[in-house]
């Protein structure tokens, strides 16, 4: 019951405040919008159509909270992985976590890139209800996604839930970021959760 509330609080409760803070922060409106030539509803509305119940009773276990690419290191000398910067609580919980949040952090290091959003290969117009938006992509990775969809799925995990999962990621931290990445963010969370919802 503990880790379930734990989930609910870190998926949907910051979620709701994250997404609120960015249209105010960015002076935008929550409204329906065409992403990239396709429509979709509010973010808002996109929102209340997600199971919370299900994106809830995750998998507890042992989390590293901060999940990608340049918290992972390969040790030659050992044959093994170490990983950085570990997230110290999963909402408030300080030795549980959800196995499926990390799944999803690993995958949204796969689509987007850090190191090139620092050399700003990316770009977007946001007028009124059209964003239209475009970020490079190393074709390594985009390749590693294929992998990745494939893996989950042979090794027993819901690929959308996962998905799904990550589209809030990018929903939570535009709000964190600069101007116009912040834009990016939001836009490509809202596009990957319509997505992910028509899906299931």
């Amino acid at each position: 019951i503990d880790f379930y509330d734990a989930c609910m609080r870190f998926y949907k409760e910051k979620t709701y405040e994250r997404v609120k803070r960015f249209y105010a922060t960015f002076d935008k409106k929550d409204e329906p919008t065409v992403i990239n030539h396709v429509w979709y509803s509010s973010t808002m509305d996109l929102l209340r159509q997600v199971d919370w119940d299900y994106m809830a009773n995750g998998i507890p276990g042992q989390f590293h909270g901060d999940f990608h690419f340049e918290n992972i290191l390969y040790n030659n000398e050992n044959d093994k992985f170490e990983f950085l910067d570990w997230r110290q609580n999963f909402g408030d919980s300080k030795t549980t976590g959800d196995v499926y949040y990390d799944l999803a952090k690993l995958l949204h290091g796969l689509i987007v890139s850090h190191e090139l959003v620092a050399k700003e290969e990316y770009s977007i117009i946001w007028e009124s209800n059209e964003i239209i938006y475009d970020f490079n992509r190393k074709q390594m990775l985009v390749k590693c996604e294929e992998y990745y969809y494939q893996w989950l799925e042979a090794n027993g995990y819901d690929v959308n839930k996962v998905k799904t999962l990550t589209a809030l990621i990018f929903l939570n931290i535009a709000a964190l970021h600069h101007y116009p990445y912040a834009l990016i963010l939001m836009a490509l969370g809202k596009e990957m959760l319509g997505n992910a919802l028509e899906k299931k």
